[in-house]
């Protein structure tokens, strides 16, 4: 069986830290893991356009391509490596993690080229973790003013769940309320969080697995 488990939430949510717990506990159940992001994929047409890796041009070029050839481009793109790279595969075990989902298009994109192969997580955090988050991975493409100035933060956030945004752009809102599973509240320590990604995978994740006679 093949599952693909996409991941929603605002920067600095802790979507990466739920994706490694997921590999984590995947792989300790004898699955094979692998991880995609939409993000990385605008990241590499950044690049290749010679262009710096600034959030504001990140966000540009993706809002660039879904208001040229559909909502669900970046989705499409990584589908389509999935399905050159993994399908078919047999009787292999495999967890597939689709990450930085932010535009309703990308999730029925996702919806459509794998059906009942894949299901929505959302992980959402309240804004004094995000700083924190924000403030320890320090990545050069997200606005350091963001990370110092309270107000600016704020403003970052809210066009992160669809606030003033086009169609085309971010709705990370919609997406968390059209997520398969209850979202994941990282409002802990990391402890904390692991516990409650180790409950969501045993009665939601495992018994997929399961029913599938694995």
């Amino acid at each position: 069986m093949i599952l693909c488990v996409g991941l929603t939430g605002s920067l600095g949510s802790g979507k990466g830290s739920v994706a490694e717990i997921l590999s984590t506990l995947a792989r300790e159940r004898g699955l094979k893991v692998a991880y995609y992001s939409l993000s990385d994929e605008i990241r590499k047409e950044v690049e290749r356009r010679g262009i710096q890796l600034e959030r504001d041009a990140l966000k540009q070029t993706a809002n660039e391509f879904r208001s040229k050839f559909g909502n669900g481009v970046w989705a499409r793109r990584v589908a389509s490596k999935i399905k050159q790279e993994h399908l078919p595969m047999g009787d292999i075990q495999l967890l597939i993690i689709i990450d930085a989902i932010r535009n309703i298009g990308e999730l029925h994109e996702l919806r459509m080229q794998f059906g009942n192969q894949f299901r929505l997580l959302a992980v959402t955090a309240p804004r004094q973790v995000i700083q924190e988050n924000l403030l320890r991975r320090r990545r050069h493409d997200e606005s350091k003013l963001a990370l110092l100035d309270e107000g600016e933060l704020g403003k970052l956030i809210e066009t992160e769940m669809g606030v003033g945004e086009p169609d085309f752009g971010h709705n990370v809102a919609a997406c968390i309320e059209a997520a398969d599973w209850p979202p994941i509240q990282n409002d802990g320590t990391l402890e904390d969080l692991e516990r409650k990604v180790i409950l969501l995978a045993q009665q939601h994740i495992s018994p997929l697995f399961a029913g599938a006679g694995t």
